[in-house]
Formats: C-alpha cells, sequence, structure tokens
C-alpha cells in the first residue's frame, strides 16, 4: 500500500518523498538562513530553533493527508484535490507539538495575541507562529482566503493504514536534520501518531478546539488591523513552504 500526496491518471507522488523533500528544500535555502537570523534578531528567538521550525513546518505541512479520507480517493486513482487538508495537518501538528512538551491552548484570546504581535504570547508561544500558523495559512492564497480554514468541527482523523510507514520514514528524517532540544521528541511522536489519535486524551481536544477556532480568531477585526512582526514572521515562513511545494510538485507530477 502506498500514501499518495497527489495521484492522477499519468502521474503520482508519494506522501513521504513530498514532506522530505520539500523540508530538505526549505533547510537549503538561502532565504530560509536570512528569514533565520532575523526573526532571531528582532524577537529574541534562538536561531537554530527558528531554522529548525521552519523545516519541521514544511516536513509536516501536509501531513493531514495522511487521513483515511484522502487516501481513500488515491487508492481509487485520482486524488488532486484535498480540501481542508491544511486544517488537519494543523490538528496533527499540534496534537505532534503538546504530546513533545510543548504548551499549547486552544484559546481563541493566544492567536488574537499573536497575530497582534503581543510580546508576551510571541515569547511563549513561538511555535504557533512559526510552525501551526504557516502550516493553517499555506494554501490560503490560492483558494478561498481565510474562509477555507472555517471549520464547524474536525471529524475523522483515522490515519489510513498505508501511511503509517511513510510517516516512519518522515520521522527517521526529522531525527537526522532537527538540531534543538525542544523538537527531541517530535519524531518519536509523529511515529506513533496514530495511536495516539486513537486515545482520548487532552491533546486530540486541544488540537481539535485549536484547529476550530482559527478562522473566528484569523478573521477577527482586531487580528486584521495593523501590520505586525508577527504577521510578517508567519507569511515569510508560509511564502518558504510554498515556494519549496510548488518546487517539489512541479518536478515529481510532470506528465511522463
Amino acid at each position: 500500500m502506498s500514501c499518495y500526496a497527489y495521484r492522477d491518471s499519468q502521474s503520482e507522488e508519494l506522501l513521504d518523498f513530498h514532506s522530505i523533500e520539500v523540508a530538505g528544500c526549505a533547510g537549503r535555502r538561502w532565504e530560509t538562513e536570512a528569514i533565520s537570523g532575523k526573526i532571531s534578531t528582532v524577537l529574541g528567538i534562538d536561531r537554530r530553533l527558528v531554522r529548525d521550525s521552519i523545516v519541521l513546518a514544511s516536513a509536516l505541512h501536509d501531513i493531514g493527508k495522511s487521513l483515511m479520507k484522502y487516501q481513500t480517493e488515491c487508492v481509487r486513482g485520482i486524488c488532486k484535490s484535498f480540501w481542508q487538508h491544511y486544517v488537519d495537518s494543523v490538528v496533527l501538528t499540534a496534537i505532534i507539538l503538546l504530546e513533545a512538551g510543548l504548551p499549547l491552548s486552544s484559546s481563541f484570546e493566544r492567536i488574537k495575541k499573536i497575530l497582534g504581535g503581543d510580546k508576551q504570547a510571541v515569547k511563549d508561544y513561538w511555535f504557533d507562529m512559526m510552525i501551526l500558523l504557516p502550516i493553517a495559512l499555506h494554501h490560503y492564497h490560492q483558494i478561498e482566503g481565510y474562509k477555507s480554514l472555517k471549520v464547524s468541527e474536525v471529524k475523522n482523523l483515522n490515519i489510513y493504514s498505508g501511511c503509517y510507514p511513510c510517516l516512519d520514514r518522515i520521522s527517521e528524517y526529522l531525527t537526522s536534520i532537527l538540531t534543538v532540544e525542544e523538537f527531541s521528541r517530535v519524531p518519536t511522536v509523529l511515529r506513533n501518531v496514530g495511536e495516539l489519535i486513537n486515545k482520548d486524551s487532552d491533546s486530540i481536544s486541544i488540537a481539535r478546539s485549536y484547529a476550530s477556532n482559527l478562522y473566528s480568531s484569523i478573521t477577527h477585526r482586531s487580528s486584521l488591523t495593523g501590520l505586525s512582526i508577527t504577521k510578517v514572521v508567519i507569511e515569510s515562513v508560509a511564502g518558504i513552504i510554498n515556494l519549496c511545494d510548488g518546487y517539489v510538485a512541479s518536478r515529481a507530477r510532470a506528465k511522463k
């Protein structure tokens, strides 16, 4: 069994290949090094942590595609549209970060403060700004803007059985590439995320609520007013993900 990032009648791209290549691209780009240095200086965040956050977000930006509700279509032969997979990617990534020991809450105010550039929120919730929100927003310009994040409830988080080996390979890659202590447990948690989803834990509840609150938090008028440094950071990281995502996908999905 395979786990797909894309499949049509003429080409296909496996999810582990896509995720690892996009993360590798992000890690090699000069833009990543430049942005990491600037974010580190402006926000007082360790440069290695910034760089690893960008690489991690790039590796997990499409992890939502591993869910059965998407892969069922792939198995039938064609899966080109994964509507709201980025919301599911946020949920799975949030679960992974929570289980890896990073603090997360589903508070409406939390995201609003981050978007507003609140200094304490930025210090406490740097991974929202550099991982979760860029993943959530990496497609919004291409589809229906912020409306694409609107969900009443995050459902059907079952991972397709054929995607477990794929997640293992992404985990192995992250073990080799991540350098900071904050992410030391992430690869192991990623490998076991399928089992975690089947448990009734606080992590699942918080991650679901976080994703469900994205639209209202981001579109709240105070969140959209003004230009904060955190908004620039989110757009910059999302931009690197999109740059590498497009590059890798265009090469892999070229019609044979």
